[in-house]
Protein backbone atom coordinates (compact mmCIF):
# COMPACT_ATOMS: atom_id res chain seq x y z
CA UNK A 1 0.00 0.00 0.00
CA UNK A 2 1.29 3.20 -0.14
CA UNK A 3 2.19 3.72 3.11
CA UNK A 4 5.18 1.85 2.04
CA UNK A 5 6.20 3.11 -1.20
CA UNK A 6 10.20 2.22 -2.35
CA UNK A 7 12.52 4.19 -0.11
CA UNK A 8 13.93 5.65 -3.22
CA UNK A 9 10.91 7.42 -4.00
CA UNK A 10 10.87 8.72 -0.63
CA UNK A 11 14.51 9.88 -0.94
CA UNK A 12 13.68 11.26 -3.72
CA UNK A 13 10.68 13.53 -2.28
CA UNK A 14 12.37 14.28 0.82
CA UNK A 15 15.24 15.63 -1.03
CA UNK A 16 13.31 17.53 -3.09
CA UNK A 17 11.32 19.15 -0.37
CA UNK A 18 13.96 20.20 1.68
CA UNK A 19 15.47 21.88 -1.07
CA UNK A 20 12.42 23.91 -1.18
CA UNK A 21 10.33 22.43 -4.18
CA UNK A 22 6.66 20.42 -4.31
CA UNK A 23 7.33 16.38 -4.71
CA UNK A 24 4.97 13.69 -5.14
CA UNK A 25 4.76 9.96 -6.38
CA UNK A 26 1.98 10.32 -9.20
CA UNK A 27 0.25 8.47 -11.81
CA UNK A 28 -0.32 4.74 -12.20
CA UNK A 29 1.95 4.00 -9.06
CA UNK A 30 -0.53 6.07 -7.43
CA UNK A 31 -3.47 3.45 -8.94
CA UNK A 32 -2.25 0.25 -8.74
CA UNK A 33 -1.00 0.70 -5.06
CA UNK A 34 -4.49 2.07 -3.89
CA UNK A 35 -6.13 -1.25 -5.67
CA UNK A 36 -3.41 -3.06 -3.26
CA UNK A 37 -1.06 -3.98 -6.34
CA UNK A 38 2.43 -3.52 -6.78
CA UNK A 39 3.13 -0.62 -9.10
CA UNK A 40 5.50 -1.41 -12.20
CA UNK A 41 7.28 1.89 -11.87
CA UNK A 42 7.26 4.59 -9.82
CA UNK A 43 6.86 8.43 -11.60
CA UNK A 44 7.61 12.07 -9.73
CA UNK A 45 5.88 14.96 -10.07
CA UNK A 46 7.54 17.76 -8.53
CA UNK A 47 7.53 21.99 -9.11
CA UNK A 48 11.15 21.59 -9.73
CA UNK A 49 12.41 22.54 -13.29
CA UNK A 50 14.60 20.05 -14.32
CA UNK A 51 17.70 22.00 -13.90
CA UNK A 52 16.55 22.42 -10.63
CA UNK A 53 16.53 19.01 -10.50
CA UNK A 54 20.28 18.21 -11.06
CA UNK A 55 21.40 20.60 -8.58
CA UNK A 56 19.21 19.07 -5.92
CA UNK A 57 21.33 15.62 -6.95
CA UNK A 58 24.77 17.00 -7.04
CA UNK A 59 26.06 13.71 -6.22
CA UNK A 60 24.13 12.03 -8.67
CA UNK A 61 24.01 10.80 -12.01
CA UNK A 62 21.21 12.31 -14.14
CA UNK A 63 19.90 11.41 -17.56
CA UNK A 64 18.00 14.39 -19.25
CA UNK A 65 16.98 12.50 -22.01
CA UNK A 66 13.43 13.37 -21.89
CA UNK A 67 14.38 17.17 -20.36
CA UNK A 68 12.49 18.70 -23.62
CA UNK A 69 9.08 18.00 -22.11
CA UNK A 70 11.09 18.35 -18.62
CA UNK A 71 11.52 14.83 -17.74
CA UNK A 72 14.88 13.79 -16.41
CA UNK A 73 16.16 10.37 -15.10
CA UNK A 74 17.72 9.22 -11.69
CA UNK A 75 18.51 5.91 -11.35
CA UNK A 76 18.89 4.28 -7.75
CA UNK A 77 19.91 1.02 -6.74
CA UNK A 78 19.87 -0.29 -10.01
CA UNK A 79 16.42 1.40 -10.96
CA UNK A 80 15.11 4.26 -12.83
CA UNK A 81 13.12 7.08 -11.68
CA UNK A 82 11.45 9.56 -13.82
CA UNK A 83 11.18 13.30 -12.61
CA UNK A 84 8.60 15.43 -14.30
CA UNK A 85 8.26 19.32 -13.96
CA UNK A 86 4.69 20.23 -13.35
CA UNK A 87 3.36 21.12 -17.08
CA UNK A 88 0.53 21.75 -19.00
CA UNK A 89 0.55 20.91 -22.89
CA UNK A 90 0.62 22.90 -25.90
CA UNK A 91 -1.57 22.17 -28.51
CA UNK A 92 -1.76 18.86 -29.81
CA UNK A 93 -2.07 18.98 -33.78
CA UNK A 94 -1.42 15.68 -34.67
CA UNK A 95 -3.99 14.20 -32.20
CA UNK A 96 -0.60 12.35 -31.05
CA UNK A 97 1.97 14.84 -29.10
CA UNK A 98 1.50 17.94 -27.68
CA UNK A 99 3.75 20.64 -29.76
CA UNK A 100 4.95 22.13 -26.58
CA UNK A 101 4.98 21.99 -23.05
CA UNK A 102 4.89 24.85 -20.33
CA UNK A 103 5.75 25.19 -17.14
CA UNK A 104 3.75 25.45 -14.09
CA UNK A 105 3.72 26.14 -10.44
CA UNK A 106 0.45 24.20 -9.85
CA UNK A 107 -0.07 20.19 -8.69
CA UNK A 108 -3.30 20.63 -9.72
CA UNK A 109 -2.70 22.24 -13.04
CA UNK A 110 -0.55 19.46 -13.59
CA UNK A 111 -2.91 16.93 -12.73
CA UNK A 112 -5.90 18.39 -15.05
CA UNK A 113 -3.91 17.28 -18.19
CA UNK A 114 -3.94 13.81 -17.62
CA UNK A 115 -5.96 11.42 -19.53
CA UNK A 116 -8.48 9.58 -16.82
CA UNK A 117 -9.45 10.28 -13.09
CA UNK A 118 -7.46 7.02 -11.44
CA UNK A 119 -4.24 7.77 -13.51
CA UNK A 120 -4.95 11.86 -12.23
CA UNK A 121 -4.02 11.53 -8.14
CA UNK A 122 -0.64 12.13 -6.47
CA UNK A 123 0.66 11.05 -3.38
CA UNK A 124 3.08 12.18 -0.67
CA UNK A 125 4.18 10.56 2.51
CA UNK A 126 2.63 13.48 4.89
CA UNK A 127 0.06 14.46 3.10
CA UNK A 128 -1.56 11.69 1.70
CA UNK A 129 -3.47 11.16 -1.62
CA UNK A 130 -3.62 14.48 -3.12
CA UNK A 131 -6.94 13.52 -5.57
CA UNK A 132 -8.61 16.56 -7.34
CA UNK A 133 -10.73 14.58 -9.80
CA UNK A 134 -12.81 11.92 -7.67
CA UNK A 135 -10.03 9.29 -8.54
CA UNK A 136 -10.24 7.60 -5.80
CA UNK A 137 -14.23 7.26 -5.82
CA UNK A 138 -13.84 5.65 -9.68
CA UNK A 139 -11.68 3.15 -8.56
CA UNK A 140 -14.40 2.54 -5.78
CA UNK A 141 -17.13 2.47 -8.45
CA UNK A 142 -14.92 0.20 -11.15
CA UNK A 143 -15.21 3.75 -13.40
CA UNK A 144 -12.46 4.09 -16.70
CA UNK A 145 -13.53 8.32 -16.62
CA UNK A 146 -11.77 10.91 -18.72
CA UNK A 147 -10.50 14.20 -16.57
CA UNK A 148 -12.49 16.93 -17.70
CA UNK A 149 -14.40 16.85 -20.91
CA UNK A 150 -13.68 13.60 -22.61
CA UNK A 151 -13.76 14.26 -26.19
CA UNK A 152 -10.94 17.29 -25.96
CA UNK A 153 -8.83 14.50 -24.12
CA UNK A 154 -9.07 11.81 -26.86
CA UNK A 155 -8.84 14.98 -29.58
CA UNK A 156 -5.48 15.39 -27.56
CA UNK A 157 -4.21 12.10 -27.94
CA UNK A 158 -5.92 9.74 -30.19
CA UNK A 159 -4.58 6.56 -28.32
CA UNK A 160 -6.21 7.39 -25.38
CA UNK A 161 -9.17 5.94 -26.92
CA UNK A 162 -7.53 2.31 -26.67
CA UNK A 163 -5.90 3.04 -23.40
CA UNK A 164 -9.46 3.28 -22.16
CA UNK A 165 -10.01 0.23 -23.08
CA UNK A 166 -7.27 -1.49 -22.19
CA UNK A 167 -7.76 -0.13 -18.16
CA UNK A 168 -11.11 -1.15 -18.53
CA UNK A 169 -9.91 -4.81 -19.55
CA UNK A 170 -7.19 -5.02 -16.94
CA UNK A 171 -9.20 -3.86 -13.82
CA UNK A 172 -12.58 -4.97 -15.27
CA UNK A 173 -13.56 -1.82 -14.95
CA UNK A 174 -17.01 -0.16 -16.93
CA UNK A 175 -16.34 2.80 -18.83
CA UNK A 176 -18.34 6.33 -17.61
CA UNK A 177 -21.55 6.84 -19.73
CA UNK A 178 -19.98 10.32 -21.42
CA UNK A 179 -16.53 8.91 -21.80
CA UNK A 180 -17.90 5.96 -23.63
CA UNK A 181 -19.82 8.21 -25.79
CA UNK A 182 -16.76 10.35 -26.46
CA UNK A 183 -14.99 7.08 -27.48
CA UNK A 184 -16.72 6.01 -30.11
CA UNK A 185 -17.40 9.47 -31.43
CA UNK A 186 -13.99 10.35 -31.76
CA UNK A 187 -12.42 6.70 -32.35
CA UNK A 188 -11.64 7.57 -36.41
CA UNK A 189 -8.63 9.56 -34.30
CA UNK A 190 -6.98 6.28 -34.19
CA UNK A 191 -6.03 6.66 -37.57
CA UNK A 192 -3.59 9.24 -36.73
CA UNK A 193 -1.68 6.40 -34.09
CA UNK A 194 1.51 4.84 -35.75
CA UNK A 195 0.41 0.80 -36.02
CA UNK A 196 3.29 0.07 -33.19
CA UNK A 197 1.42 1.89 -30.46
CA UNK A 198 -2.19 -0.02 -31.25
CA UNK A 199 -0.33 -3.19 -31.34
CA UNK A 200 1.08 -2.72 -27.50
CA UNK A 201 -2.25 -1.38 -26.60
CA UNK A 202 -4.19 -4.70 -27.61
CA UNK A 203 -1.43 -6.70 -26.46
CA UNK A 204 -2.61 -5.39 -23.31
CA UNK A 205 -5.87 -5.24 -23.76
CA UNK A 206 -6.37 -8.99 -24.43
CA UNK A 207 -4.05 -9.55 -21.46
CA UNK A 208 -6.76 -8.13 -19.44
CA UNK A 209 -9.53 -10.00 -16.94
CA UNK A 210 -12.59 -9.09 -19.41
CA UNK A 211 -11.77 -8.11 -22.94
CA UNK A 212 -14.90 -9.99 -24.53
CA UNK A 213 -17.32 -7.73 -22.67
CA UNK A 214 -16.02 -4.40 -24.21
CA UNK A 215 -14.76 -6.05 -27.37
CA UNK A 216 -18.71 -6.32 -28.57
CA UNK A 217 -20.01 -3.28 -26.57
CA UNK A 218 -17.13 -1.39 -28.62
CA UNK A 219 -16.89 -3.33 -31.26
CA UNK A 220 -16.94 -0.52 -33.95
CA UNK A 221 -14.04 1.26 -32.18
CA UNK A 222 -11.95 -1.44 -32.78
CA UNK A 223 -13.08 -2.16 -36.31
CA UNK A 224 -11.77 1.20 -37.15
CA UNK A 225 -7.75 -0.30 -36.40
CA UNK A 226 -8.72 -3.52 -37.37
CA UNK A 227 -11.69 -3.41 -40.17
CA UNK A 228 -11.17 -6.90 -41.34
CA UNK A 229 -13.24 -7.80 -38.14
CA UNK A 230 -16.54 -6.08 -39.25
CA UNK A 231 -17.40 -9.22 -41.77
CA UNK A 232 -17.95 -11.28 -39.31
CA UNK A 233 -20.86 -9.20 -37.11
CA UNK A 234 -23.66 -10.83 -37.00
CA UNK A 235 -22.90 -13.45 -38.98
CA UNK A 236 -25.17 -16.52 -38.21
CA UNK A 237 -23.56 -20.35 -38.02
CA UNK A 238 -26.45 -22.74 -38.59
CA UNK A 239 -24.69 -25.58 -37.75
CA UNK A 240 -25.13 -28.45 -34.37
CA UNK A 241 -21.87 -27.22 -33.58
CA UNK A 242 -22.48 -23.96 -32.76
CA UNK A 243 -25.00 -21.72 -30.74
CA UNK A 244 -23.63 -18.15 -31.33
CA UNK A 245 -23.19 -15.94 -34.27
CA UNK A 246 -19.63 -15.91 -35.36
CA UNK A 247 -18.73 -12.80 -33.64
CA UNK A 248 -20.50 -13.86 -30.67
CA UNK A 249 -18.09 -17.12 -31.00
CA UNK A 250 -15.30 -15.34 -31.29
CA UNK A 251 -16.20 -12.64 -28.37
CA UNK A 252 -16.71 -15.50 -25.99
CA UNK A 253 -13.73 -17.66 -27.22
CA UNK A 254 -11.07 -14.31 -26.49
CA UNK A 255 -12.66 -14.44 -22.98
CA UNK A 256 -11.35 -18.23 -22.64
CA UNK A 257 -8.26 -17.15 -23.98
CA UNK A 258 -7.89 -13.78 -21.43
CA UNK A 259 -4.35 -13.12 -19.97
CA UNK A 260 -2.42 -13.54 -22.73
CA UNK A 261 -2.05 -10.97 -25.23
CA UNK A 262 -0.91 -13.08 -28.16
CA UNK A 263 -3.25 -15.80 -27.71
CA UNK A 264 -6.41 -13.09 -27.32
CA UNK A 265 -5.47 -11.46 -31.29
CA UNK A 266 -5.16 -15.41 -32.08
CA UNK A 267 -9.03 -15.94 -30.78
CA UNK A 268 -10.40 -12.30 -32.47
CA UNK A 269 -8.99 -13.84 -35.79
CA UNK A 270 -9.15 -17.28 -35.70
CA UNK A 271 -12.59 -17.34 -37.76
CA UNK A 272 -12.43 -13.95 -39.19
CA UNK A 273 -12.40 -16.19 -42.51
CA UNK A 274 -15.85 -17.80 -41.93
CA UNK A 275 -17.84 -15.08 -43.97
CA UNK A 276 -15.65 -15.29 -47.14
CA UNK A 277 -15.98 -18.87 -46.81
CA UNK A 278 -19.22 -19.73 -46.08
CA UNK A 279 -21.38 -22.14 -47.51
CA UNK A 280 -24.79 -23.93 -47.33
CA UNK A 281 -25.81 -27.16 -47.55
CA UNK A 282 -28.95 -28.58 -48.96
CA UNK A 283 -29.77 -29.17 -45.40
CA UNK A 284 -29.72 -25.68 -44.36
CA UNK A 285 -26.20 -26.41 -42.93
CA UNK A 286 -23.51 -23.70 -42.85
CA UNK A 287 -20.42 -24.89 -43.59
CA UNK A 288 -16.92 -22.68 -43.53
CA UNK A 289 -14.85 -24.98 -45.38
CA UNK A 290 -10.99 -23.39 -45.28
CA UNK A 291 -11.76 -21.16 -43.17
CA UNK A 292 -8.42 -21.07 -41.16
CA UNK A 293 -6.16 -20.18 -43.98
CA UNK A 294 -8.27 -17.04 -44.57
CA UNK A 295 -8.32 -16.37 -41.27
CA UNK A 296 -4.78 -16.46 -40.53
CA UNK A 297 -4.32 -14.40 -43.71
CA UNK A 298 -6.27 -11.72 -42.40
CA UNK A 299 -4.58 -11.78 -39.35
CA UNK A 300 -1.01 -11.74 -40.69
CA UNK A 301 -2.60 -8.37 -42.72
CA UNK A 302 -3.44 -6.76 -39.84
CA UNK A 303 0.20 -7.75 -37.87
CA UNK A 304 1.93 -6.11 -40.97
CA UNK A 305 -0.20 -2.49 -40.67
CA UNK A 306 0.81 -3.15 -36.95
CA UNK A 307 4.69 -3.71 -38.11
CA UNK A 308 4.70 -6.99 -35.46
CA UNK A 309 7.81 -8.35 -35.06
CA UNK A 310 8.00 -11.91 -37.53
CA UNK A 311 8.21 -14.48 -34.60
CA UNK A 312 4.90 -13.23 -33.17
CA UNK A 313 3.33 -13.67 -36.74
CA UNK A 314 4.71 -17.03 -36.98
CA UNK A 315 3.20 -17.99 -34.31
CA UNK A 316 -0.34 -16.29 -34.95
CA UNK A 317 -0.11 -17.76 -38.48
CA UNK A 318 0.71 -20.97 -36.93
CA UNK A 319 -1.91 -21.16 -34.63
CA UNK A 320 -4.63 -20.52 -36.48
CA UNK A 321 -4.02 -22.68 -39.73
CA UNK A 322 -4.00 -25.38 -36.97
CA UNK A 323 -6.91 -24.71 -34.91
CA UNK A 324 -9.33 -26.56 -37.20
CA UNK A 325 -7.45 -29.89 -37.44
CA UNK A 326 -7.12 -31.70 -34.27
CA UNK A 327 -9.36 -33.66 -34.49
CA UNK A 328 -8.87 -37.77 -34.99
CA UNK A 329 -6.44 -38.31 -32.14
CA UNK A 330 -3.48 -40.65 -33.63
CA UNK A 331 0.31 -40.89 -32.76
CA UNK A 332 0.92 -40.30 -36.35
CA UNK A 333 -0.86 -37.02 -36.10
CA UNK A 334 1.04 -35.80 -33.10
CA UNK A 335 4.25 -36.29 -34.51
CA UNK A 336 2.96 -34.23 -37.51
CA UNK A 337 1.80 -31.59 -35.17
CA UNK A 338 4.83 -31.39 -32.96
CA UNK A 339 7.21 -31.13 -35.86
CA UNK A 340 5.04 -28.42 -37.44
CA UNK A 341 4.83 -26.49 -33.77
CA UNK A 342 7.57 -27.51 -32.21
CA UNK A 343 6.26 -27.84 -27.83
CA UNK A 344 5.86 -24.23 -27.08
CA UNK A 345 3.67 -23.09 -29.74
CA UNK A 346 1.51 -26.57 -29.29
CA UNK A 347 0.71 -25.89 -26.15
CA UNK A 348 -0.42 -22.95 -26.88
CA UNK A 349 -2.39 -24.30 -29.52
CA UNK A 350 -3.93 -26.41 -27.03
CA UNK A 351 -5.15 -23.45 -25.04
CA UNK A 352 -6.30 -21.85 -28.40
CA UNK A 353 -8.81 -25.28 -29.35
CA UNK A 354 -9.64 -25.08 -25.92
CA UNK A 355 -11.08 -21.74 -25.98
CA UNK A 356 -12.58 -22.04 -29.39
CA UNK A 357 -14.69 -25.60 -28.23
CA UNK A 358 -15.50 -23.42 -24.50
CA UNK A 359 -17.50 -20.63 -26.75
CA UNK A 360 -19.52 -23.53 -29.26
CA UNK A 361 -22.13 -25.40 -28.59
CA UNK A 362 -22.35 -27.05 -24.80
CA UNK A 363 -24.06 -29.82 -26.44
CA UNK A 364 -20.59 -31.53 -27.45
CA UNK A 365 -18.33 -30.29 -25.17
CA UNK A 366 -17.77 -32.63 -23.13
CA UNK A 367 -16.56 -35.05 -26.18
CA UNK A 368 -14.15 -32.25 -27.60
CA UNK A 369 -12.56 -31.77 -24.20
CA UNK A 370 -12.07 -35.14 -24.15
CA UNK A 371 -10.52 -35.24 -27.35
CA UNK A 372 -7.94 -32.57 -26.52
CA UNK A 373 -6.81 -34.36 -23.37
CA UNK A 374 -6.24 -37.26 -25.43
CA UNK A 375 -3.95 -35.05 -27.34
CA UNK A 376 -2.05 -33.95 -24.87
CA UNK A 377 -1.70 -37.15 -23.94
CA UNK A 378 -0.26 -38.67 -27.15
CA UNK A 379 1.90 -35.51 -27.14
CA UNK A 380 3.04 -35.58 -24.03
CA UNK A 381 4.22 -39.40 -24.20
CA UNK A 382 6.12 -38.68 -27.48
CA UNK A 383 7.85 -35.90 -25.54
CA UNK A 384 8.50 -38.22 -22.78
CA UNK A 385 10.19 -40.67 -25.44
CA UNK A 386 12.12 -38.04 -27.46
CA UNK A 387 10.52 -39.31 -30.82
CA UNK A 388 12.21 -38.16 -33.80
CA UNK A 389 10.83 -35.66 -35.44
CA UNK A 390 13.11 -33.51 -37.47
CA UNK A 391 16.00 -34.76 -39.83
CA UNK A 392 18.60 -33.71 -36.84
CA UNK A 393 16.81 -36.54 -34.85
CA UNK A 394 16.99 -39.52 -37.40
CA UNK A 395 19.64 -42.24 -36.59
CA UNK A 396 21.05 -41.78 -39.67
CA UNK A 397 23.03 -38.72 -41.29
CA UNK A 398 24.42 -37.83 -44.84
CA UNK A 399 27.78 -39.52 -43.71
CA UNK A 400 25.77 -42.97 -43.69
CA UNK A 401 24.77 -42.28 -46.69
CA UNK A 402 27.91 -41.49 -48.44
CA UNK A 403 28.60 -45.28 -47.23
CA UNK A 404 26.10 -46.53 -49.55
CA UNK A 405 27.09 -44.76 -52.35
CA UNK A 406 24.83 -41.91 -52.14
CA UNK A 407 26.30 -38.52 -53.49
CA UNK A 408 25.94 -34.94 -51.29
CA UNK A 409 23.73 -33.01 -53.11
CA UNK A 410 19.94 -33.12 -54.07
CA UNK A 411 19.61 -36.81 -53.79
CA UNK A 412 20.93 -36.91 -50.18
CA UNK A 413 18.66 -34.02 -49.16
CA UNK A 414 15.49 -35.65 -50.62
CA UNK A 415 16.28 -39.47 -49.46
CA UNK A 416 16.61 -37.92 -45.25
CA UNK A 417 13.73 -35.98 -46.30
CA UNK A 418 12.05 -39.51 -47.46
CA UNK A 419 13.04 -41.32 -44.15
CA UNK A 420 12.08 -38.97 -41.60
CA UNK A 421 8.34 -39.00 -43.61
CA UNK A 422 8.45 -42.46 -43.25
CA UNK A 423 9.28 -42.36 -39.20
CA UNK A 424 6.56 -39.96 -38.52
CA UNK A 425 4.12 -41.99 -40.53
CA UNK A 426 4.84 -44.73 -38.54
CA UNK A 427 6.17 -47.06 -41.57
CA UNK A 428 9.39 -47.45 -40.23
CA UNK A 429 11.43 -47.31 -36.64
CA UNK A 430 13.95 -44.83 -36.32
CA UNK A 431 16.50 -47.44 -36.13
CA UNK A 432 19.54 -46.45 -38.07
CA UNK A 433 19.80 -50.42 -39.35
CA UNK A 434 16.12 -50.09 -40.15
CA UNK A 435 16.62 -47.07 -41.47
CA UNK A 436 19.63 -48.18 -44.31
CA UNK A 437 17.91 -51.14 -44.96
CA UNK A 438 15.23 -48.86 -46.37
CA UNK A 439 17.43 -46.90 -48.19
CA UNK A 440 19.19 -50.13 -50.33
CA UNK A 441 16.29 -51.53 -50.97
CA UNK A 442 15.04 -48.48 -52.73
CA UNK A 443 17.86 -47.76 -54.34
Amino acid sequence: MLEHIPSAVQLIIETLNQAGYEAYAVGGCVRDALLGLEPHDWDICTSALPGQVSETFPDRRIYTVGIQHGTVVLPIEGENYEITTYRADGDYTDHRHPDGVTFVSSLRDDLSRRDFTINAMAFHPKEGVIDFFEGQEDLKKGLIRCVGDPEQRFEEDGLRILRALRFASRYGFTIEGDTGRALRKKAPLLNYVAGERIWTELKGFFAGSSPARLLNDYRDVFAVVMPEISAMFDVPQNNPHHCYDVWEHTCYSVDYAAGDGVLGFVMLFHDSGKPACHRRDERGIDHFFGHPQKSAELALQVLDRFHCDNQTKETVDLLIRWHDRCWRVSRRGAKKLLAALGSERTQLLFRVINADIRAQSPEFLPQKLEVLEQWRTQVAQLEQENACLHLRDLAVSGRDLMELGVRPGPEMGTILKELLEAVLNDEVANDRSALLRRVRKKR
